[in-house]
């Protein structure tokens, strides 16, 4: 029984791997509106039912190419932070492995960012894309902390600095994707801009 078991998991976790590869690349060949289901099961080996049961769309197929390692790029800064660094290194460990992700691949990158806008007004479709209320909340208490130490306005709200910052990072992270060449180094000496002015605003007098 726990060695039919075992394959199963396998056999499943092989299947994942050829549907998320032959997305890869038929998203990247031929771009996500002219990709169908039909195909990317095809050059995956799978029936046509069989993709349904890791993903419930095309979009959901998209966005398993990233929800793994986003989760864990979103999750690891917060617990290795360097809380004696200045606010703005510690927001610069948070946000900049984002930039490096999206940097390889940076026409898929553009296409998962599109879909993922009209994605978070489903909660259907949440299971799919990082939790972004986890996200903000682990911003405020970045902040928060920084508020305890003196080093932030203490009368501001953290949840709203954090919502604001993690504003200025979505809007300046689909900018530079609108670039040819979009290169992590200079999408985060972008970001560091904007959020210095931002902390000269908050930070406490």
């Amino acid at each position: 029984m726990t060695a039919r078991i075992g394959l199963r998991e396998r056999n499943k976790r092989e299947k994942l791997r050829r549907i998320k590869a032959a997305a890869y690349e038929l998203f990247s060949e031929r771009g996500f509106d002219a990709t169908t289901v039909s195909e990317i099961a095809k050059r995956a080996r799978v029936g046509f039912g069989t993709c349904f049961a890791y993903a419930r769309d095309k979009r959901d197929m998209l966005f398993l190419l990233f929800t793994e390692e986003l989760a864990e790029i979103n999750e690891r800064p917060f617990g290795s932070i360097d809380r004696t660094q200045p606010l703005i290194e510690q927001l610069i460990a948070v946000f900049g492995p984002n930039y490096e992700l999206f940097a390889r691949n940076p026409p898929l990158s553009r296409l998962l960012l599109r879909e993922w806008t009209f994605a978070l007004a489903d909660t259907a479709e949440r299971r799919s894309v990082p939790d972004r209320g986890a996200y903000i909340h682990r911003l405020a208490e970045l902040i928060a902390h920084a508020q305890s130490d003196g080093y932030v306005e203490p009368s501001a709200s953290s949840e709203l600095i954090a919502e604001m910052l993690y504003a200025t990072y979505t809007g300046a992270v689909r900018q530079w994707l609108r670039a040819e060449h979009p290169t992590a180094a200079a999408g985060i000496a972008t970001l560091r801009a904007m959020l210095a002015l931002q902390i000269s605003g908050i930070a406490q007098h």
